[in-house]
């Protein structure tokens, strides 16, 4: 159970990035290459390592969201909303329900408690204010009609569509993330949330890809959208390929929550 309060090593799915460039008609000095003469190339494919990304096994837990939001608050970053308990009553203090995924937050608050986790754990904050990225985000009752996501910080961050959507699939042609059957791994068609990690994970071992909560995905510096489904969806919201429509930054709800990303170099 405590593993979910930790992004650390036994709870983080490490994915390595691999870069793949391709040339065509290109003359090249092969000597600085591979010590022969000049040769005209037709073609050219190098792979090379390319930043990979962590990202959470579990969505982010009640608990861990008021671990930072506490040292945040110590710390001077300022929050609009204080989270619930999945689809619960919040209570300030953290309950038994303290595993079901943090919700009824905004986008703005899971970007200025990402930022703040990041700051904690001495890393480079992800989300700012401008977009030569000099002004950190730190208070989520700052209306923002733009936000800036920095995805090669190091920092802690949102993933984007086709992020979520790899880490999801897991290399399957899976309809939801980790089956066929969305009875297998998704929490659906049900009146409350369940605690994070119930079902079944997905082949790179990380759960509730599908169903329990909506995860939150970064669009752009003007939108953002959520994915995944939630314990109250049909199971056509639950299929990793279904994307609803851009949402408010605004909007906070019992069925929104966030998983926690991680760019690596």
């Amino acid at each position: 159970m405590k593993l979910r309060n930790t992004i650390r090593i036994l709870s983080v799915f490490l994915i390595p990035g691999i870069l793949t460039i391709s040339c065509s008609d290109m003359t090249s000095d092969i000597r600085e290459l591979i010590g022969t003469k000049t040769h005209t190339i037709q073609s050219l494919s190098l792979t090379i390592p390319a930043p990979g990304i962590e990202v959470n096994t579990y969505e982010t837990t009640y608990e861990l969201w008021h671990e930072i939001r506490e040292w945040a608050e110590k710390n001077g970053y300022s929050f609009k909303n204080p989270g619930n308990e999945g689809s619960y009553q919040w209570s300030f203090q953290p309950s038994k329900r303290k595993y079901m995924p943090v919700t009824t937050i905004t986008y703005m608050d899971a970007a200025v408690w990402l930022n703040a986790y990041s700051r904690k754990s001495g890393l480079s904050p992800a989300f700012y204010t401008d977009s030569s990225f000099s002004t950190e985000y730190r208070d989520s009752n700052q209306a923002m009609a733009e936000l800036y996501m920095n995805a090669d910080s190091n920092g802690y961050r949102l993933p984007t569509v086709s992020e979520w959507k790899m880490v999801a699939k897991a290399g399957t042609k899976f309809k939801y993330a980790g089956s066929n059957n969305c009875d297998d791994v998704a929490v659906y068609g049900q009146s409350k949330t369940n605690e994070c990690g119930t079902k079944l994970p997905n082949s790179w071992g990380i759960f509730d890809m599908s169903g329990n909560v909506w995860e939150l995905c970064y669009l752009s510096t003007t939108n953002v959208t959520a994915k995944g489904g939630s314990y109250g969806a049909n199971d056509y919201a639950l299929a990793i390929d279904y994307t609803p429509y851009p949402m408010s930054f605004n909007t906070a709800v019992d069925y929104i929550g966030f998983r926690i990303f991680r760019t690596v170099n």
